[in-house]
């Protein structure tokens, strides 16, 4: 059978409930194990398909009342399942044992070991990550989100480790030197929420109500764990007080784990994080960092709710686990922080990374078809996540913030221990908002890729404002709400047509930018709201939206890089942290784009002349160190006019960066322009400094920090040994994206990455299953490349080693052709500019 055919598994065949014995070898590099499953079988048959990857079996069998059958096993390795065949047809209830062995890995994902240093010495713990879908690397099962169960765990160990799972232990038995570790009966879950840890735990204990809570962590780590656990209590608060449903289970382990792919995974009951995302120390920790930390924390506690205690049917539906919790974790956050403008962060990250990536034409519906393994990885991208958020986000705004509540919350009553479809959702949201549009609505918006450019022109009645799809000629309308701002006033309509008039002279659209939209100004309607954002006439939303639009518009070719520039003539007085950062980054990029071309630098200080004193009147503000009375934006605003400041080649600027640097005291909310500062123009002497720095930090965010500001070298020959170093044994896998991420928006990677890749390649087989690593290699490899011949060689590269990942290649190479067409489009302009 094909992927595509063997994506599903039988759905006559059902399980209840899962008996799951692992048993570690002292090395910790393999294991012995057993599971015995309980299912229904509804119709007759000879067979029975799980799915399995990695693990020998050695023995099966399938019982049915008091008779047990010895079946033939034919594995098949491309669709990651094993059947199980037997000479007669059965039916009913049956029981499968399997015994089987197994390897723990080092590759992040099903069950692996992670290391860490203790008392001069490498220890090990086990962990797992089961999505997605990667349960199947752990026990023969039925691996689907749908084959929900109830799961008994137990763990034979090393009798002076500990275990951790879903739940707490029933019983603990040491014989022979070994523990026995049985733990409570799971709630009934999908199998990817499984989790088993095993390892010298630490243990920071709390209590919610009757909730037990405890931050997981290796030897001599829970003095950082105080932070976490606090924002834990304030956010199961909020949750269970939003969704009228209380956390349903007994405890919450929030496991701080050294090597994990992603920030957090939301195991039900058994949360794991990366550690310097979990871990937070409250005096040296940087802002950016704690806000991170608050916003993971409070996405893996929703999906408690949405995700583990109601969760979608099939992966195509994925969006309703990860846009939930992606809107809603800023919810929480805001509830308890307003001060951290969390929904400016909003604006600037989710919904801008989402209006850019569903731009492309190899975009995807937020509700997309899956029909093998390494789809179901690749859609854990800005779709899912940020594209879906902003969606509800807009729903919310559209049918008000109550009665979207109360939905949510009938949503997850009625949908409890079970699964549901989007479907399902939008008749819970229309039960309370009396609107019948709602379902109709959003269908539209999850089944159809794209989203619609918003053209406003002056027109005979007022304002013609018409709709078409962004990026591509399509007949595609969407039901669009819009918001309309002028003289202070809002005004809201519900666009569903090609175009329509309104009453209105010279509006701003899309008021605080709640819809998932990009909207086109005519020439006399810009020029209007330019002034308004010069004077600050307009909230700071709007004055980002309009930079966030028209920037987006000139890097599709839908407007002249001349417009973009004046209109930055308008943002010279401007103050608002997300608006300069987004400033600062689009001028960054058209350095990158033409870096290299002999008429450049003249260009670029006339572009810069103009924009500095901006960021350098800030910075003179604000000084270069933390104060008591500053406000986060003004700590993030601080790194932000340092970084774009030495950018700039401010002598002041880089004379005082340099100097903090060799005073070894990098407060590390601007360790960040810090690094970049000094390795722009640094030598070999530098490079071994900041290597030395960071393999003897036990800082986690200044480690990373330190990792980033390695791929900001400009020396070519430096860059490619911070290739070298960074797929070492000396940095984590998980760590690689922190140089790589950097290299994206480097000048001098352009020159060095394809060659390295073409020598390097073989170095990352051992990543290939692991999409996360993949992404973040092959994304700079193709993004930074500024020329057709550059174009033809990573395209080269991926056919020769048969990259698997199509979607991701996909969206690269088209984020290349962009880049490329912006470059031609806008040489001679620049060249005279």
């Amino acid at each position: 059978m094909s992927k595509k055919e063997m994506a599903r598994l039988q759905d006559f065949v059902n399980p209840s409930h899962y008996t799951i014995s692992i048993e570690p070898s002292k090395d910790m590099n393999s294991y012995k194990g057993s599971v015995q499953i309980k299912a229904n079988i509804s119709k007759q048959t000879k067979e029975i398909i799980l799915h399995s990857k990695n693990s020998k079996i050695k023995t099966a069998t399938i019982c049915i009342g008091t008779q047990c059958l010895l079946p033939k096993i034919k594995e098949d390795k491309d669709s990651e399942t094993i059947t199980l065949e037997v000479q007669k047809e059965i039916k009913g209830d049956i029981e499968i044992h399997i015994e089987f062995d197994g390897l723990i890995t080092e590759d992040l994902a099903g069950i692996y070991k992670s290391k860490y240093e203790h008392k001069e010495k490498t220890e090990h713990i086990i962990t797992t990550q089961c999505e997605a879908p990667y349960a199947r690397r752990i026990f023969p099962c039925f691996d689907e989100p749908a084959k929900k169960a109830t799961f008994d765990i137990i763990a034979i160990i090393e009798k002076n480790l500990k275990a951790i799972s879903n739940t707490l232990p029933k019983s603990e038995k040491i014989e022979n030197n070994k523990k026995t570790v049985t733990f409570k009966t799971s709630p009934k879950m999908s199998s990817y929420l499984f989790y088993l840890g095993i390892g010298d735990f630490e243990f920071l204990e709390d209590n919610y109500k009757s909730v037990k809570i405890r931050i997981v962590t290796t030897p001599g780590k829970t003095n950082n764990a105080s932070f976490a656990i606090n924002k834990t209590k304030k956010y199961l608060e909020y949750f269970e007080k939003y969704s009228e449903v209380p956390y349903p289970l007994e405890k919450l382990d929030l496991i701080a784990v050294p090597d994990f792919n992603v920030g957090g995974m939301e195991n039900w009951g058994a949360i794991a994080f990366r550690e310097v995302i979990l871990l937070i120390d409250l005096e040296k920790s940087s802002t950016a960092r704690k806000k991170l930390s608050a916003e993971v924390i409070s996405h893996e506690l929703w999906h408690q709710w949405s995700g583990d205690l109601v969760t979608m049917k099939w992966w195509e539906d994925l969006w309703l686990n990860e846009s939930f919790a992606n809107y809603m974790a800023f919810k929480a956050v805001h509830n308890y922080n307003p001060e951290w403008n969390v929904w400016d962060d909003y604006l600037s990250g989710a919904l801008a990374l989402g209006l850019f990536k569903d731009s492309l034409k190899t975009t995807h519906p937020i509700k997309v078809e899956v029909k093998n393994p390494d789809e179901i990885g690749e859609i854990f991208d800005e779709i899912s996540y940020e594209k879906g958020g902003s969606i509800l986000r807009m729903l919310e705004n559209f049918i008000g913030e109550e009665q979207f509540r109360k939905g949510v919350s009938n949503y997850l009553k009625k949908y409890s221990y079970s699964n549901a479809s989007a479907s399902d959702f939008w008749d819970c949201l229309k039960e309370v908002s009396h609107n019948k549009k709602v379902k109709e609505m959003m269908e539209s918006w999850i089944s159809e890729p794209g989203y619609p450019l918003v053209s406003v022109e002056k027109s005979k009645a007022g304002v013609k404002i018409s709709q078409k799809r962004f990026n591509k000629n399509s007949s595609q309308l969407w039901p669009v709400p819009i918001s309309i701002y002028e003289e202070g006033k809002e005004s809201k309509i519900l666009l569903d047509k090609k175009e329509e008039n309104h009453p209105f002279n010279l509006p701003k659209l899309n008021h605080k930018h709640f819809g998932f939209y990009r909207t086109k100004y005519s020439e006399e309607i810009l020029n209007n709201l330019s002034k308004l954002v010069k004077e600050k006439k307009l909230p700071k939303e709007d004055r980002w939206g309009i930079h966030n639009d028209l920037w987006a518009l000139c890097n599709f070719s839908e407007v002249d890089l001349k417009i973009y520039l004046n209109l930055l003539d308008n943002y010279l007085e401007e103050d608002n942290y997300i608006t300069l950062a987004e400033v600062s980054s689009a001028i960054r990029k058209i350095d990158r784009l033409f870096y290299y071309e002999s008429w450049w630098p003249k260009s670029r200080k006339k572009i810069l002349d103009k924009l500095l004193p901006t960021y350098k009147k800030q910075l003179n503000k604000l000084g270069w160190k933390n104060k008591q009375s500053d406000s986060s934006d003004d700590r993030l605003m601080r790194s932000l006019c340092i970084s774009f400041c030495g950018y700039a080649y401010d002598k002041e600027t880089i004379e005082q960066a340099k100097k903090i640097y060799a005073s070894e005291d990098i407060e590390l909310d601007i360790a960040n322009p810090i690094y970049f500062i000094v390795a722009r123009d640094g030598d070999e002497k530098l490079f071994k400094d900041m290597i030395s720095k960071y393999e003897s930090s036990k800082e986690l965010e200044s480690k990373v920090k330190l990792l980033g500001g390695l791929g900001c070298f400009f020396d070519p020959k430096l860059l490619s040994k911070t290739l070298d170093y960074a797929i070492s044994d000396k940095v984590r896998s998980q760590d690689l994206l922190y140089v790589l991420r950097n290299l994206m928006i480097n000048p001098a990677a352009q020159r060095i990455l394809l060659d390295w890749a073409k020598k390097n390649w073989s170095k990352f087989d051992k990543h290939q299953d692991n999409h996360y690593i993949m992404r973040d290699f092959v994304d700079p490899l193709v993004i930074c490349q500024v020329t057709t011949s550059a174009k033809e060689g990573v395209k080269e590269l991926l056919e020769k080693n048969k990259f698997r990942y199509e979607m991701i290649k996909a969206n690269a190479l088209e984020i290349l052709d962009l880049n490329l067409k912006f470059i031609e489009k806008n040489r001679e302009f620049l060249k005279n500019y």
